[in-house]
């Protein structure tokens, strides 16, 4: 019994870790590579615990609030995914984001697991929040990496994001480390011991991601010496620590171990920092600024504590107010985040997108308050309620990029208050740990408002999850319904009857069934998604047919994604003038079926029904194409893509009335919308209305916006050429330095066979400074 609570335990502390683990050959590799080994862990685990807890008999769930909360938000979630307008993705969610109540199921068990088998032991949860620091540490090492140039910011840009694929996640996962490693700080028993376990293994964990990552990149691009160099310096450090760890000089160790704790903790606001994510910068300093006023209020605090809380306060009044002060001067403009931090406005671009989609999510709730759309569900709201002015913004949200919201749409109010409670309890908790640990009820206050204040602006994931329910977990046997709170319950007596072989063989088949459906079956069509992608970069179409039939077999969470890259793979292959036209024929029947099947599944999905109903389109099937996006059409009324394929569809059935009845609509829903001015006016000139067409595309010129080189094309060959060089003029007239309008122009005196000035106009344009390059590049390939 010894072995295996020692096994459970080890499987507790790998769950930090896995946020290391990236799945190569995987469909979105930082997220469903994370999420499949923590489901498969937490299974491990609850087969071990079903273990412990049948034989032993020692384990009880305690009667305590946050346990309730948890159970009741499982409930509740389950309730809701059931009763979704697609149940199998609220349940299985996608490979994109990896939720789904699989994840609520396994996060929950992972919680109870944590809290009944922890308990309020001391020396367990030090190791677990180590592991926790651990990972944390060897993520910020190979992000310091990314920063000096030795690996690439998967990203791109100057954002790092380390082993987590998005810099917002990273940050998030800092935020919450950066209060543990406080955490750890007020417990007396964690020693100078821990801190050199805690940065020596996580230097060689920090290692084997570096020599991981360093694969992909060719070895002309490898910068290694700056990875080694981090290393030696983690790996040294630690081997000092453990040198001092047994000195008989207790103020140098204690000076030591508030060193290393201190420098992590500098190095994850560092980090927050260079992830210029304003919600988790916000967020750390609003936590530091919170916990530091709560000591100051603490009654028992220690009085050099609170001189240290009182100088906290002073330094962050005088940095916001210095900001604020001088957030137009050079320095601020010239730092990226600074400068995002002062562009801080409901007129922001990404700020802007959040104030469009809050109130469509809270329209979205008044339809449907008390359980809400079920996971996934928001894609449905967000297609009802979509806003012409989104049109600046990504095509397709599926979160609200606000938590709370994001709990609303997905459960509900009944969802949401369960979800508040966390917060609620977790506050609660702190009053109470403070009347014996001021310094620990101050950190975990902090910590909660801080994470709090920047679920505002994002939504969460696998990262935050895994150490927000551990704090749960953690302080759940703080606040209890009953006053006497015993460590150790007391031990089970058996009944006779009880069969504790029967009952662990029960529970065995069920984690088996949940491990089956949540990660192995999952995993095998990720697995052979990602084999039909690479069989198509082969060329070979017959065998890419066979694998993306395979992998569409396989009824999964990633059904959609693999049809998806089905139908990118039918629509290139129909295009090929290479393949018989009986194989185009049998893949074109093979892709309708398949598709129209996961639609008769999810009828409600906007999204798809534009794909196939675009992919028919673009090879003229018009009466396949017009129901799907007519329905598509009733999903999101104002969606100005599903209206210009609408559109499209009844300019090729030459339906002039019905096509320009479309086109403006789309116009009218939002004029500032360039391309769909752009389409109207090509309808029309498809219908005959030249003039109208002209007036309209002399706006956009008067603008200094070219037409479109469709617009242009339909223009030349309907022989309104001197139409199109009065546009393309007037717009180099306005924006003289803007090179596309005069490439264009270039281009249609070649189509009009007028090389003298098409000639002329490359020589005007390599007198335009900035441009001369793009001009011989023309004069070229005259």
């Amino acid at each position: 019994m010894e072995i295996l609570k020692k096994m459970l335990t080890w499987t507790l502390y790998l769950k930090p870790v896995v946020l290391l683990f990236n799945g190569d050959g995987l469909f979105f590799p930082f997220i469903s590579g994370k999420n499949f080994l923590f489901r498969a862990l937490v299974d491990l685990s609850l087969v071990l615990f079903i273990a412990v807890f049948l034989y032993e008999g020692r384990l009880q769930f305690k009667k305590t609030w946050l346990n309730f909360a948890v159970l009741g938000f499982l409930i509740s979630v389950l309730i809701a995914d059931t009763f979704a307008l697609n149940p199998f993705k609220a349940f299985f969610s996608n490979f994109e984001r990896s939720e789904g109540f699989v994840s609520i199921f396994h996060l929950s068990a992972y919680f109870f697991i944590l809290t009944t088998f922890f308990k309020q032991e001391e020396k367990k949860w030090i190791g677990f929040f180590s592991a926790l620091i651990t990972t944390s540490f060897a993520s910020i090492l190979f992000s310091l990496v990314q920063l000096g140039g030795g690996a690439v910011i998967n990203q791109g840009g100057t954002r790092t994001d380390s082993v987590f694929g998005n810099s917002a996640y990273f940050a998030g996962f800092l935020l919450l480390s950066f209060f543990v490693a406080l955490l750890l700080w007020s417990k007396k028993n964690f020693s100078l011991k821990h801190e050199a376990t805690i940065f020596f293994t996580g230097s060689f964990l920090y290692l084997l991601v570096f020599l991981k990552y360093l694969s992909p990149i060719p070895k002309e691009m490898q910068k290694t010496g700056f990875g080694w160099l981090i290393f030696l310096i983690a790996f040294s450090y630690s081997l000092f620590l453990f040198f001092i760890k047994d000195s008989r000089n207790e103020n140098l160790k204690k000076i030591l171990r508030s060193f290393s704790l201190v420098a992590f903790c500098f190095l994850c606001v560092f980090l927050v920092y260079k992830t210029q994510t304003r919600g988790a910068i916000l967020g750390i300093f609003g936590g530091i600024l919170s916990g530091s006023i709560f000591l100051l209020f603490c009654k028992n605090a220690l009085k050099s504590h609170k001189k240290i809380a009182i100088a906290i306060i002073a330094l962050l009044a005088i940095s916001i107010g210095s900001f604020f002060a001088f957030k137009d001067s050079q320095f601020v403009q010239q730092s990226p985040t600074l400068k995002r931090l002062s562009e801080i406005s409901w007129k922001e671009r990404s700020t802007q997108a959040r104030s469009i989609i809050w109130p469509m999510a809270l329209e979205g709730v008044k339809e449907r308050p008390i359980f809400g759309w079920g996971q996934e569900g928001f894609m449905y709201v967000f297609a009802k309620q979509y806003r012409p002015e989104m049109w600046r913004h990504e095509a397709w949200f599926d979160r609200t990029h606000n938590v709370y919201l994001d709990w609303l749409i997905a459960g509900g109010l009944v969802t949401f208050v369960f979800y508040l409670s966390f917060y609620i309890l977790s506050i609660l908790s702190s009053f109470k740990i403070s009347k014996e640990n001021p310094e620990e009820g101050a950190i975990i206050f902090a910590l909660i408002l801080a994470y709090g204040f920047q679920n505002i602006f994002i939504f969460d994931n696998l990262a935050s999850y895994i150490v927000f329910f551990a704090l749960l977990a953690y302080l759940s046997p703080v606040v209890s319904f009953s006053k006497k709170e015993n460590l150790e319950t007391p031990k089970k007596e058996k009944k006779k009857e009880e069969d504790p072989h029967a009952l662990f063989f029960v529970g065995l088949i069920l984690v088996l069934f949940v491990f089956y459906y949540s990660v192995l079956k999952p995993y095998s069509q990720n697995t052979g998604l990602i084999k039909a992608m690479q069989v198509v970069g082969t060329g070979n179409a017959p065998a890419a047919l066979e694998s993306f039939k395979e992998v569409t077999s396989i009824s999964s969470s990633g059904q959609l994604e693999a049809l998806d890259q089905y139908l990118s793979f039918a629509s290139n292959a129909l295009r090929s003038g290479q393949l018989p036209d009986d194989f185009k024929q049998n893949l074109l029947v093979d892709v309708d079926t398949r598709y129209r099947q996961q639609i008769q599944k999810q009828p409600y999905d906007a999204r798809a029904l534009l794909a196939l109903g675009s992919f028919y389109n673009e090879f003229g099937f018009v009466d396949s194409a017009l129901p799907l996006l007519l329905e598509a059409e009733k999903l999101s009324p104002k969606k100005q893509s599903i209206l210009f394929q609408i559109g499209l569809v009844y300019v090729t059935a030459k339906d002039k009335e019905e096509a320009l009845v479309y086109f403006k609509k789309a116009y009218e829903l939002a004029p500032e919308y360039t391309q769909s001015g752009m389409l109207y006016s090509f309808a029309m000139l498809k219908f005959g209305e030249i003039g109208s067409a002209q007036e309209l595309l002399l706006s956009y010129a008067k603008k200094g916006e070219k037409p479109e080189s469709f617009v242009v094309k339909e223009l030349v060959e309907s022989n309104n050429q001197n139409i199109a060089i009065s546009l393309l003029r007037t717009a180099i007239g306005v924006n003289p330095k803007n090179y596309e309008p005069r490439e264009e122009l270039f281009r249609v005196y070649v189509a009009i066979k007028q090389p003298l000035e098409a000639r002329k106009v490359a020589e005007e344009m390599g007198q335009v400074s900035g441009l001369e390059d793009r001009a011989q590049k023309l004069l070229q390939n005259l």
